[in-house]
């Protein structure tokens, strides 16, 4: 099957049109291209968050400037990194403990920044905090790695 300009491959099942695309700017003779991470899961489709927006030189009149730049690279991987990681925490976040003192469900209470040394780089997270709404006992987040 032949895929035509701006359609793209499938990936795990999901349809990635449109997840990287192209642009022209206007004027200067300079394209960008938008790198857009999408979580897929069982249901289909989910969040997306558009990482990065890198921005080249349209001609190549100069080797240099095909690909990206070490800088470009670095600040993809760390945006990566983040998106990924925010994702994950954020469906880890969504799970309700059992409150240990009395069983009833725990409630969200507020939620705590909270900063994770990784292969990729440092990134943040906003983790919560639990409050039983029958006894008052507060927890933290179910099963997070303690020594982070």
């Amino acid at each position: 099957m032949d895929q035509e300009e701006g359609d793209c491959r499938r990936i795990g099942g999901v349809s990635t049109k449109g997840y990287f695309h192209v642009c022209s700017l206007t004027g200067g003779g300079r394209v960008a291209w938008v790198v857009r991470v999408v979580k897929t899961g069982a249901e289909g489709e989910g969040q997306c968050t558009d990482v990065m927006e890198i921005v080249r030189p349209a001609d190549l009149g100069d080797i240099a400037d095909l690909g990206l730049t070490l800088a470009d690279a670095k600040l993809l991987l760390a945006g990566l990194q983040q998106a990924i990681v925010t994702g994950q925490a954020r469906d880890h976040a969504a799970r309700r403990p059992a409150c240990p003192r009395c069983g009833a469900a725990c409630q969200v209470k507020d939620y705590r920044e909270r900063g994770v040394a990784k292969l990729f780089g440092h990134v943040t997270v906003r983790l919560p905090r639990f409050r039983c709404a029958a006894c008052g006992g507060i927890e933290a987040g179910i099963g997070w790695p303690s020594h982070c």
